[in-house]
């Protein structure tokens, strides 16, 4: 969790609810949960639809992700070079 200075003080009733609240925000079982809630409808909306069509939408769906992995990796890629290419060089005078 991270600790900040507060900049209104809460009466402790309050202050309790809010610390409970953010443990669970920042919980991954709460995250886990709520991205399974959240995919519900899309789940059973590709179960009604025919097989041909949903495996292409899986397949779609794979193409964004691959190319979104390599669209990262080629950046970071391209951030190490530039941060080596601007080092300086000590030169023997």
């Amino acid at each position: 969790m991270i600790k900040a200075e507060p900049t209104i003080t809460l009466p402790p009733p309050q202050h309790q609810a809010l610390q409970r609240a953010i443990m669970n925000l920042e919980s991954q079982d709460f995250a886990a949960r709520l991205a399974d809630y959240a995919g519900r409808p899309i789940s059973r909306a590709l179960r009604l639809m025919p097989k041909a069509a949903t495996d292409r939408i899986n397949q779609v769906a794979e193409r964004v992700i691959l190319n979104s992995l390599n669209i990262a990796i080629r950046s970071i890629k391209s951030h190490s070079k530039r941060r080596r290419s601007g080092r300086r060089r000590c030169s023997p005078d």
